[in-house]
């Protein structure tokens, strides 16, 4: 069974597989378009027989520019589309669900424009769920 560190160097791997995008440790470290990836906001532990299955959820924020950019809207836009690959975080996920053999399954069935801001800037945003089982 793989760690939750483990986990998320298996996301941030995945998504650092989409051009352009930086995947990023902390707040402080970001120039977008950059991806966040957090620790689980949710996990259901014993989802089957006995110690079986664990169900976690996980939020990976992408920032596509500052607030009021119209490249960051259109970025933004690629990111979230499920059809635009290269680009589309879904897509890119789902492709390898088994993120590199540390998952029984991964799947983004959510996504959240939202603003997130470093030092003072807006940025455009989303906030993907990930729904991930062990």
């Amino acid at each position: 069974m793989s760690t939750l560190p483990e986990i998320v160097d298996g996301i941030a791997n995945r998504l650092a597989t989409i051009e352009g995008l930086r995947v990023v440790e902390s707040a402080e470290q970001i120039a977008p378009p950059a991806a966040l990836v957090r620790l689980p906001l949710n996990i259901n532990f014993d989802q089957t027989f006995g110690r079986g299955a664990d169900a976690l959820e996980f939020g990976v924020i992408i920032l596509a520019g500052p607030l009021l950019s119209r490249g960051a809207t259109e970025l933004l836009a690629k990111f979230l589309d499920p059809h635009t690959d290269p680009w589309s975080v879904k897509a890119t996920l789902e492709r390898d669900p088994s993120l590199g053999g540390l998952v029984d399954d991964c799947a983004v069935p959510k996504a959240t424009t939202v603003t997130f801001t470093v030092a003072g800037t807006e940025y455009l945003a989303a906030n993907f769920t990930l729904s991930i089982f062990t």
